[in-house]
């Protein structure tokens, strides 16, 4: 069956690199102020083996998705530092010298690496670590490689075909909103990571009513966000505004389909009824944060082999779209790293849709 395939990615956490081994860096300092905030473990960085294995993935993904996109939801750096941001558009657009192998790293992307990629609160920061004079690091405004790498939000991507060689074409309109938006730099939703963004939901809102007002029977609508619809805490979760202009957004739009990111545990896919509609959420976890403990965190390491501080497995989601029997069927697979050496596999958990 053709189809019209996304491997969707979240939360990669590039830090400021290792010379030595790859991985990002991690001091004495990020470890007294990761404890005293274990809710932002993207401050944690991401791992060397990690980024070789996303690699590997999408080079097999290659080999039987001929309409293979990338979708990224949010958090590419640790602190929205510049030279994280510079790593981790090497990494997708072209291509990094491996610090164990002296060989390429990355996905060679080109201009389109970052083509429907999204900022997450991490990439808002001011690009600073915590120092033992600075533990809050993430206050302040962003250096200006956010807005430079991701571009102007909210943005519509024009509509992507799904073939249908028995009859007619469906199609994916894109698109995409910053979660993060109405957060500011000294904010308590900066400090607990809460999404804030009124402004984006309005805007995108008139864009649609504008250029795309008629939705097509086989057009299936892909909103691309941050933070969770699912998360109902306080701590990472949304202000009760924006998920009203959230709510308001999805119905009159029309959306059936939201991709986020944010929330590095595990439950990747949820239903949501909105004002008698059925939306589906496909949630991403982190896919190349570091799943362990550098060997000097001794505590931290023992917190783990307790349970008391969880790191959440890498993952990476599979979206299909096909057109059968005059619907547009999604598919979405979720792809897990259980163990810090090891590849992305398939963990048996598949979904779908279909729509209308």
């Amino acid at each position: 069956m053709a189809t019209l395939t996304f491997l969707h990615v979240s939360d990669l956490h590039f830090g400021d690199i290792s010379p030595r081994r790859g991985d990002a860096v991690l001091d004495s300092e990020s470890m007294a102020w990761w404890e005293q905030h274990p809710w932002l473990d993207g401050y944690l960085g991401h791992s060397h083996e990690a980024l070789v294995q996303l690699e590997m993935l999408y080079d097999e993904l290659c080999e039987t998705e001929p309409n293979l996109k990338v979708v990224i939801t949010g958090d590419l750096t640790t602190t929205g530092g510049a030279s994280q941001f510079s790593l981790a558009r090497g990494y997708f657009e072209r291509s990094l010298i491996d610090p164990g192998t002296q060989s390429p790293l990355g996905l060679e992307l080109g201009s389109e690496g970052l083509a429907l990629a999204i900022p997450g609160n991490h990439d808002q920061w001011p690009g600073k670590r915590a120092t033992s004079l600075q533990p809050a690091c993430m206050f302040g405004p962003n250096q200006g490689e956010c807005y430079a790498t991701y571009g102007p939000l909210p943005w519509i991507h024009a509509p992507m075909r799904i073939p249908n060689p028995g009859g007619r074409d469906g199609q994916v309109l894109m698109m995409a909103i910053d979660t993060d938006a109405d957060v500011g730099p000294r904010s308590v939703e900066r400090l607990t990571a809460r999404g804030s963004f009124v402004s984006q939901c309005v805007e995108l809102g008139e864009l649609l009513k504008t250029d795309w007002p008629v939705k097509p029977r086989l057009q299936v609508r892909v909103l691309l966000m941050h933070h969770s619809y699912a998360v109902k805490d306080f701590a990472l979760g949304i202000r009760r505004q924006s998920r009203q202009a959230l709510d308001e957004l999805i119905t009159e739009a029309g959306i059936d389909i939201i991709l986020t990111g944010h929330f590095h545990q595990k439950d990747y896919w949820f239903p949501h009824i909105i004002r008698n509609r059925t939306l589906y959420e496909a949630r991403c976890g982190t896919t190349t944060q570091r799943m362990e403990f550098p060997s000097d965190w001794i505590h931290a390491r023992q917190q783990q082999a307790r349970g008391q501080r969880v790191l959440a497995p890498n993952a990476a989601l599979v979206h299909r779209a096909s057109v059968s029997h005059d619907r547009v069927v999604w598919r979405t697979e979720t792809l897990l790293r259980t163990k810090s050496s090891g590849p992305f596999e398939r963990s048996g958990a598949e979904h779908t849709a279909t729509f209308p």
